[in-house]
């Protein structure tokens, strides 16, 4: 039984110097692409990232603008009109 693991872990191995170099060669370019990728999304994120608070920042200023005005317009005791009533 053990005989027989040995044997199939052995003939599953890489064996050779040029075979062993091929396959290291090979995972190192995969891992490379893999962290390139990674890398690629992380920018595009992060640029994302940036848009969206300068969008914020943008929407909050106006959003603070817009509060200044209404404040302005109730000092002036502006009132709603009142609604029609149906007859």
């Amino acid at each position: 039984m053990v005989n027989e693991w040995l044997t199939r872990m052995q003939s599953a191995s890489i064996t050779g110097r040029k075979s062993v170099r091929r396959a290291v060669t090979d995972r190192a370019e995969e891992w490379k692409r893999h962290h390139s990728a990674i890398a690629e999304n992380y920018r595009l994120a992060e640029l994302e990232m940036l848009d969206m608070r300068r969008e914020l920042k943008k929407l909050r200023d106006d959003n603070d603008a817009l509060r200044a005005l209404l404040e302005k317009t109730n000092a002036a005791k502006v009132i709603a009109l009142p609604k029609k009533i149906k007859d």
